[in-house]
Formats: structure tokens, sequence, C-alpha cells
């Protein structure tokens, strides 16, 4: 009983260095890379929603002091990162530095909802209710 072996080896180290070679030129391609103005207004656009977003929740509750300061952390990185991406870099790089702090500061917003927190406490209970009645009905 002979083994057959392969018409073709692969060369496991060759493949990966070139596959880690092609990595960095795309990395390198890809940060050097600057968003055009209509990418940039796409950008600005999604921000903007986020911040009206945050203001929605903070004006659902007032009264939220929480809110309040995470409204206002979410505007001046909103301000800030505008001025930044059309008046210094529109690289990539930047922006989706920009665009990260931004998506946290949204996420500090919602999550600072007393209503949000009361809403996501309700759906946990009820799934686990709802868990208890099917492993009760199981048994």
């Amino acid at each position: 009983m002979s083994v057959e072996r392969p018409f073709f080896e692969r060369d496991e180290a060759l493949l990966e260095e070139l596959g880690h070679q092609a990595a960095i030129r795309v990395e390198n391609t890809t940060w050097k890379t600057q968003l055009n103005m209509n990418q940039q207004n796409i950008m600005f656009d999604f921000w903007k929603r986020l911040r009206y977003k945050c203001y929605d929740i903070w004006m659902d509750e007032i009264d939220n002091d929480a809110l309040a300061f995470a409204h206002g952390r979410l505007q001046e990185a909103v301000t800030r990162c505008r001025s930044s991406v059309r008046e210094r870099s529109s690289h990539v790089k930047n922006t989706a530095v920009c665009h990260e702090e931004i998506v946290m500061a949204f996420e500090k917003c919602r999550d600072s909802s007393a209503k949000r927190k009361q809403a996501l406490a309700e759906r946990k209970q009820a799934a686990a209710a709802a868990a208890a009645a099917a492993a009760s009905a199981v048994e």
C-alpha cells in the first residue's frame, strides 16, 4: 500500500511570508488612503445621526445628568473630529480613530439611559422566565 504524495507540496513558511508581505502592503496602502469629500460627508452624516440619537435619549430623560454629560462629550468629539478630518487630515487612519471615539461616546450616552437599563433588565427577566418555563415543560 503506497501513500500518494500530492503533486504540489505547499511550502508553508514561504506562503506565510508572502501572506504577511501582502497584508503589510494592503495595510500601508489603506492607511495612506484619503477620504474624498463625498466619503467625508457620509461619515459626518453618520456621526450627526449618532449625536441626534443621543440628544433624543437625553431629552427623554432631561433630568439625567450622566446623559447630559455624555451628550456634551459626544458633541465635542463630533465637532473636533469634523474639523480634524476637514482641515488637517482626511486619511483613513485619522478618520477611523475619530470614528471609534465617536461610537464609544455614543455607546456611553446610550448606556447612561435609565430607561434603557430598565428595559434591558425587563428583557433579561423575561428571558429567564421563558427559560425556566421551557425547562419545567421538558421535565
